[in-house]
């Protein structure tokens, strides 16, 4: 049986065209299937918004009707909470990392599964205190107007995510 390099070539290209088309297709399926169903999980729409950078912060600072130094001192506020979310998500995502590491095969170390999983607490805990305290430094910039529709705003926000934990439960 002879080879001609062409020939290997040619066929090897191809497969790789094909396989390329059917991920790419298989990619947009997931993609339209996870965004159509109300069921995706967290980590899902937590992936979403990072691809979507700021669309909720651009919502807000529209909703409230902010004049120029109000929306100068906001944007400030909002990039130094980007820049210390960015730390906190790079951590949080090397720690769970690590723990999904000690998950698969005989890797299982009970210690280093309880101290990951407290680090991991801390620093979501340490997120939760950061989003609270530049959201209070935002409502100190905002009249009282736009202090309630600040508020309502991330009110609503958190029963929508509530009701869609509802949902997931009564699968």
């Amino acid at each position: 049986m002879e080879h001609h390099p062409m020939k290997t070539h040619i066929r090897s290209l191809t497969i790789f065209i094909l396989l390329v088309a059917f991920t790419t297709n298989l990619n947009a399926q997931q993609r339209y299937n996870r965004a159509d169903s109300p069921r995706f999980d967290r980590q899902e729409r937590m992936q979403m918004m990072q691809n979507q950078p700021g669309a909720q912060h651009l919502r807000l600072i529209e909703m409230l009707n902010l004049d120029e130094d109000q929306k100068a001192a906001i944007e400030k506020i909002h990039l130094n909470g980007q820049k210390e979310m960015l730390t906190f998500r790079t951590t949080l995502q090397q720690k769970q990392a690590e723990l999904r590491a000690l998950s698969v095969g005989d890797n299982y170390d009970k210690s280093k599964v309880t101290t990951l999983a407290d680090e991991i607490g801390e620093l979501r805990a340490n997120m939760l205190k950061q989003r609270a305290a530049h959201q209070q430094q935002i409502k100190q910039i905002l009249n009282e107007e736009q202090r309630i529709k600040f508020d309502s705003f991330h009110l609503n926000r958190g029963c929508k995510m509530g009701a869609f934990r509802g949902q997931r439960w009564n699968r």
